[in-house]
């Protein structure tokens, strides 16, 4: 009865968990749609070695590329831990580590 509550407590904090790096992903593109008018219509979006802009794109682009393949990798990973056959053998902490992985992509 014990290991079903300890069971019951870790999965919340896991989707817990879930919901807090995918607001962390959009936290960006959420701020800067409050700035929006203040943004230059073409953005940096590459630079060589020498720290030189070579890769511009409109900000639209720039601005939403990089939370939706952050996003499309946190739902693989997802995908990914939630079919695995031995998820219980998954310790929280590596879930964890697993999801904060996306985050550090930003």
């Amino acid at each position: 009865m014990a290991t079903k509550r300890i069971e019951v407590i870790i999965m919340k904090n896991i989707n817990r968990f879930k919901i807090e790096t995918t607001l962390t992903i959009w936290l960006p593109l959420l701020v800067s749609l409050l700035f929006w008018n203040k943004i230059p219509n073409r953005l940096p979006t590459h630079f060589n070695a020498q720290f030189v802009a070579d890769s511009w794109s409109s900000k639209l682009v720039a601005i939403t590329t990089l939370p939706i393949i952050l996003t499309i990798a946190q739902l693989f990973l997802i995908l990914v831990i939630s079919k695995d056959p031995k998820e219980g053998n998954i310790h929280p902490r590596v879930q964890k580590i697993v999801f904060q992985s996306c985050l550090f992509c930003q």
